[in-house]
């Protein structure tokens, strides 16, 4: 079991499964709205600035892990 907390845990035929992590789920969404607003398709550079994003969301809500 991961040691970061889990977005959309479920269990399915008695095993849990854990679903994506809180910060990766930031990242995505943070990516989405980057990607919409952006005219770069330099993914690289997107995923870090979303990932920076994610990462400053996690310190805000305390879990900094």
């Amino acid at each position: 079991m991961s040691d970061q907390q889990q977005a959309f845990p479920v269990v399915f035929d008695g095993y849990l499964h854990e679903g994506i992590s809180v910060r990766d789920y930031f990242a995505a969404k943070a990516m989405q709205a980057l990607l919409s607003k952006s005219d770069s398709n330099n993914g690289a550079v997107i995923s870090k600035i979303a990932y920076s994003i994610a990462f400053e969301m996690m310190i805000v809500r305390g879990d900094t892990k």
